[in-house]
């Protein structure tokens, strides 16, 4: 449960570093309206084929460097096309979604027994080795410092 409540709270805090906007954005014609989203739905899009929601925010493509609760320097990546991986020396713990909701970086994890999470952050990224304090919904606190993005700074585990 530690090596769980951990990688979240690192992913949650990255997530929330990587939102830098408001999603309060006017709709425009040329969004679909939810009886074109469900006619959207039923098209098969290949993966890769619609834009990312987090694409061009100040936290896409960056990667965070944390203390996990056990000691381990743990790095997060959040990347443009809305997925993030955490792991240590050890491997991948964990990877999923992220996104920016109402202000705070959110994270869905792809472990069956992870919980999801959000955490606010400032709206502009810090610059690379810059170190700041992320809080989650339950106040729980972590300090992240930034790390130069190199992709996949972590490897899953084989």
């Amino acid at each position: 449960m530690t090596i769980i409540r951990t990688s979240l709270v690192g992913a949650a805090m990255l997530a929330l570093a990587a939102c830098g906007g408001s999603d309060n954005a006017a709709q425009d014609d040329s969004n679909p309206t939810a009886a074109e989203n469900d006619s959207i739905e039923d098209a098969e899009i290949a993966l890769g084929d619609a834009p990312s929601a987090v694409e061009g925010t100040p936290y896409a493509d960056t990667a965070w460097e944390w203390t996990s609760n056990g000691g381990n320097i743990t790095t997060t990546v959040l990347r443009a096309d809305g997925s993030f991986s955490v792991g240590d020396a050890g491997g991948v713990s964990d990877q999923g979604a992220w996104n920016w909701t109402d202000g705070k970086v959110c994270f869905n994890s792809s472990r069956a027994d992870a919980e999801d999470s959000c955490w606010t952050v400032p709206p502009q990224a810090p610059g690379v080795g810059d170190a700041f304090v992320v809080t989650n919904s339950q106040g729980e606190n972590i300090e992240l410092t930034r790390v130069d993005y190199e992709g996949d700074v972590v490897e899953e585990r084989g």
